[in-house]
């Protein structure tokens, strides 16, 4: 991530599923959808058409079983 690529984002949104520090954070640039992990080095950007295609995706629950083990589940 560049010190330029800061300045021409809206602010940083987290997540209100933060757990101890640990958050996704997404901030709009011309065009584009950034997404970071809290205090990890590095981005990344989506356009807002794969973002929104992703976005639909993830609410009709097409990545479900990618989320955390369900009893009786094993993980992958």
């Amino acid at each position: 991530m560049t010190q330029q690529r800061d300045t021409v984002v809206d602010t940083w949104r987290k997540s209100s599923e933060c757990v101890n520090g640990e958050c996704v954070e997404i901030a709009h640039g011309p065009g584009t959808v950034l997404l970071r992990r809290t205090g990890v080095p590095g981005v990344l950007e989506f356009t807002t058409s794969e973002w929104d295609v992703f976005v639909r995706a993830l609410r009709r629950g097409e990545f479900d079983e990618l989320g955390e083990p369900r009893a009786g589940v094993a993980a992958r």
